[in-house]
């Protein structure tokens, strides 16, 4: 009676304990209500309506269609896209890297996830996001389960309060209390589950969630550019990791190579603009030549009319004279000879003034067309250190003891300054007095030996915690 007691209290126990496993593998991804309230938006802060979500893993991991369930689960229940909108936002998020430490007590996983804001296929956010948790209680898979699943868990919650933090002005800083919150939580939390037995004792056949709430550290920054995008087949995340990433390298490829088919497009189309312009303007000189050649011509044609004249009227006062007397003849002889010397002299007089007036106009023309070219120049260079500060990614480091700020500019073509210097504000997490620095003669070499600005005063937070804005590109090297 005692063994067969036993017998049916062993298949009890390991009834319980698979279904529990059952229900533990389901759960452990999810975010509770109270989490999950948290990230909810007010109001819509994105225009567009919510699309696809896509995943892909760099390294094998078993959950990953869990895992795409719950990040589209959150998006959904998150309000923050305009159910009203055609056009769609979709999300790629692609898990670079999973770490595993310790094999007893305690067991830590570490999970890097890159999240892409997608518009069609084109990035207009990224996000690297790396979050840790810890468990210590559980035996076996189960306490390396919940490990996982906090540090997934994390990671999920994190990103959007990524997106508050960044699109919703109205919760912006309280979306950055709660991420300086979590990144607390994951330095000091840690997930203590009771054992399977005790509920089992109970009767329970419900598995209680882990109490630690699924909190992260936030590493890495906004950047743009073009997103590793998977392919919209529904079976790119089942496959495998080497099959998943060779797919994301050539559409990776196929979309960089027609970004820059469409940027050779725009320089071809800038070219022939610049061009056009020029044969304009010439075309206008050419005219304005034209017209002073035909009224210096007009003008020559009525000084011979008038010398004509002039002529005409001087023989015929000369037959005058003549008939009267010789004397009167011959004043009037030296009189029109002297006429004659003045009017020469008069001619001369009105062509050297002609000459200078056309010397003058052609100097004036000169200096005009000179103004004009600089003041282009000045507008095109001024323009190009905005776009430069426009697309300028900078960030803080530790170098040494010292906090020096190092980034990249955009590489713009062409590049109508080679020596520029950077001006940048950092500021320490939820503050809003930054620090002003500079960059003097900017060079595309980072790290701590490169080209950096220094921040001082020394500020009280981490170098990797600052966020660094670009102020103002300008002209360096004492130009």
């Amino acid at each position: 009676m005692s063994m067969q007691l036993a017998r049916v209290t062993l298949c009890i126990l390991l009834i319980a304990i698979c279904a529990s496993n059952a229900r533990a593998e389901e759960a452990f991804f999810e975010i509770n209500d109270q989490e999950l309230e948290s990230l909810k938006a007010s109001h819509p802060y994105f225009t567009r309506n919510f699309g696809r979500v896509q995943v892909a893993s760099n390294v094998k991991f078993d959950f990953l269609n869990e895992f795409k369930t719950e990040l589209r689960n959150v998006l959904y229940a998150s309000d923050a896209f305009d159910s009203d909108a055609t056009e769609r936002l979709a999300v790629l998020a692609t898990i670079l890297n999973i770490r595993r430490d310790g094999e007893m007590f305690p067991i830590s996983y570490s999970v890097d996830v890159r999240y892409d804001l997608l518009d069609t296929v084109k990035a207009v956010a990224s996000w690297t996001i790396s979050t840790h948790a810890t468990s210590t209680n559980f035996a076996g898979n189960t306490r390396a389960q919940y490990a996982l699943g906090a540090a997934i868990q994390r990671n999920i919650r994190s990103f959007m309060l990524n997106l508050k933090a960044t699109y919703d002005p109205a919760n912006g800083e309280k979306a950055r209390k709660l991420l300086a919150d979590l990144g607390s939580e994951a330095q000091s939390d840690t997930i203590n589950i009771s054992a399977l037995a005790g509920y089992m004792v109970l009767g329970g056949a419900k598995v209680v969630k882990a109490t630690a709430s699924a909190a992260g550290a936030v590493a890495g920054a906004v950047v743009t550019g073009m997103a590793d995008v998977c392919r919209s087949d529904p079976s790119c995340a089942n496959k495998k990791p080497g099959e998943a990433q060779a797919e994301l390298e050539t559409q990776f490829n196929k979309t960089n190579k027609q970004l820059q088919d469409n940027t050779n497009r725009a320089f071809q189309q800038q070219r022939e603009q610049q061009q056009a312009q020029q044969r304009a303007a010439q075309e206008a000189r050419d005219q304005e030549n034209e017209r002073i050649r035909q009224h210096n011509l007009r003008v020559a044609q009525l000084d011979q009319q008038a010398r004509q004249q002039a002529q005409d009227r001087q023989q015929e006062q000369a037959r005058q004279q003549e008939q009267a007397q010789q004397q009167e003849q011959a004043r009037q002889q030296e009189q029109a000879r002297q006429q004659e010397q003045a009017r020469q002299k008069e001619q001369a007089r009105q062509q050297e003034q002609a000459r200078q007036q056309e010397q003058a106009k052609k100097k004036a023309d000169a200096e005009a067309a000179k103004l004009a070219e600089e003041k282009a120049k000045k507008q095109a260079e001024d323009q190009y250190l905005k776009s430069l500060a426009a697309g300028g990614r900078f960030r803080a480091q530790n170098c040494f003891g010292d906090y020096l700020v190092s980034g990249k500019l955009p590489n713009i073509k062409p590049a109508l300054l080679g020596c520029v210097d950077v001006h940048f504000r950092a500021f320490c997490p939820g503050s809003s007095q930054g620090t002003d620095g500079t960059i003097s003669n900017w060079v595309d070499f980072g790290g701590c030996l490169g080209a950096t600005g220094d921040i001082k005063p020394k500020p009280s937070c981490k170098a990797e915690d600052m966020r660094v804005e670009v102020i103002e590109v300008v002209r360096g090297c004492g130009s």
